[in-house]
Order: structure tokens, then C-alpha cells, then sequence
């Protein structure tokens, strides 16, 4: 299968990305602009989307998840800065991650049982015994990052010893760091969604 993709990349350099996407469906792998690689797609850029979390939960040998990760971190090789990288399509993150297409169909199917095909609901694991959606996460992770010192103490009602530890952990990339923090726990970060998603709520409610 290594040998399958060394031809997908030279056709692909050869005659463009359609012939390459002709040999990836050979391979077994998803074809860019089916359900299964978009939700592939959007789940591998998720900058939520963890090596951690595309080896526990996507069933990602480790060193391929780490060249995906690695990849999309840029140059610099820090997650969440202007130099991050996109996946422009299935042949291109085949050619990072050296993941076969049986395994790239396996996962981009795994992906569409999670949502990642569609919208805000694409799950994106539960930490510390807390869900959390795509949507979730983001509105957590945006008051996380930007909600001064007194929102999260006051209005979000999180303990000081927490609000201190993400205040200096910031910018927080993803759930998965977040519920890492010291002192954060699964009160404190059920507390914080929950807070988080009550005020998009509002936000959309006003708006309309």
C-alpha cells in the first residue's frame, strides 16, 4: 500500500490533482468530495483534534498522528498561529500522514458517524466526564481565551484557583488542554460550557 501512494504523488505532481484522486479511490481511500473525506477533512484541520485524540479515539498509529498534527502546526510548530496549515485534500494528507487508504476510509467513516460532515454538532469527545460538541468547544474555548478575569470568576462562577490557571495558560487551543489545566476539573469546566453556551445562545437570540 506504501508503494500505492508513492504513485498517487507522482501522478498527482504528473497530470494534477484529479488523476490523483482517481488512484487514491483505487486505493481504497475516501474521494475528495464525498461525505466521507469532507468529514475527514474537517476533522484532521480541527485544531481541537489532537495527536492524542486521532490516536485514542480515531485509531491513529501514534507517528502518523504526529505528522498530521506536526503538518498542520506550521513552521513554527505551535498550534492555533497564522502559520498553521490546512489539508487541501485526501491525496495531500495521505502524503503526510503515510496512512494507507484503508485506513484514511476507515477513519473518514468514523468521522461521519462523529458529525464532521455537517455544521456545529460534529462531536468532539467528552473530557473530564464533560461533552462537548464542535460548537460547544468553540464558544468554550472563545470565553476561555478572551472573558476577562472577572466574567470567568463572576459570571461564569469558576473557582479563582482555576480562573488563575486559565488565564495564565493562555491561548488555549483545544478542550483537551483546557480540561488538562491545573486546578480546572470537571466542575469547573462543565461550569464554563455551560456558561459559554447560555451566552452564544443569548448572543443568537438577540441578533435575530
Amino acid at each position: 500500500m506504501r508503494n500505492a501512494w508513492i504513485i498517487v504523488v507522482m501522478l498527482a505532481g504528473a497530470v494534477g490533482v484529479g488523476a490523483g484522486c482517481d488512484v487514491a479511490i483505487e486505493a481504497g481511500a475516501p474521494v475528495d468530495g464525498t461525505v466521507e473525506a469532507t468529514a475527514l477533512l474537517r476533522f484532521v484541520d480541527y485544531r481541537g483534534t489532537t495527536a492524542r485524540v486521532l490516536e485514542v479515539e480515531g485509531g491513529v498509529a501514534r507517528t502518523s498522528a504526529n505528522r498530521i498534527v506536526s503538518y498542520r502546526s506550521g513552521a513554527d510548530g505551535v498550534p492555533g498561529t497564522k502559520d498553521d496549515e490546512a489539508f487541501g485534500s485526501v491525496v495531500e494528507l495521505a502524503t503526510v500522514s503515510g496512512l494507507s487508504g484503508t485506513s484514511l476510509m476507515r477513519l473518514g467513516q468514523w468521522a461521519v458517524t462523529r458529525g464532521w460532515d455537517d455544521g456545529d454538532d460534529a462531536w468532539v469527545g467528552v473530557y473530564d466526564g464533560v461533552g462537548f460538541s464542535l460548537g460547544d468547544a468553540e464558544v468554550t474555548l472563545d470565553v476561555a481565551n478572551t472573558a476577562p478575569e472577572s466574567v470567568l470568576d463572576i459570571e461564569a462562577g469558576l473557582r479563582s484557583d482555576a480562573v488563575a490557571s486559565i488565564l495564565a495558560a493562555r491561548p488555549i487551543v483545544s478542550i483537551e488542554q483546557l480540561a488538562s489545566l491545573p486546578r480546572v476539573g470537571e466542575v469547573n469546566l462543565a461550569q464554563l460550557r455551560g456558561y459559554a453556551v447560555a451566552r452564544a445562545e443569548t448572543a443568537q437570540i438577540l441578533a435575530e
